[in-house]
């Protein structure tokens, strides 16, 4: 049916694609295992953080605010500045809590 120079030509065009396929296979593999390796570092955080007692981790809390404030110097606060950054949210939060108590009355 074919000529025998066809049928190698053929084969050698499929041995080709065969190594092209595997040489994209590895390549893929590569990549996968890099994209992978933050979401395994994170899934070993995640079981170190689980075999941590609830106590340790609530007297971390205090332990890293005071190591924060010993490492990070602390910068001058405008007292104006913060009153007028914070308002909008008190204002906001006086108007929910003052209409909430009018709907139950």
């Amino acid at each position: 049916m074919y000529p025998s120079e066809e049928l190698t030509a053929l084969a050698h065009r499929k041995s080709a694609l065969r190594s092209r396929i595997a040489m994209n296979r590895l390549r893929c593999t590569a990549l996968a295992a890099e994209v992978a390796r933050p979401i395994a570092w994170i899934d070993r955080f995640l079981v170190q953080w689980r075999k941590i007692s609830p106590f340790t981790k609530i007297a971390a809390l205090p332990l890293g605010y005071l190591l924060r404030r010993k490492l990070l110097p602390r910068r001058k606060t405008n007292l104006f500045g913060q009153i007028l950054r914070w308002a909008p949210v008190a204002l906001r939060t006086a108007r929910i809590f003052s209409g909430s108590t009018r709907s139950r009355s």
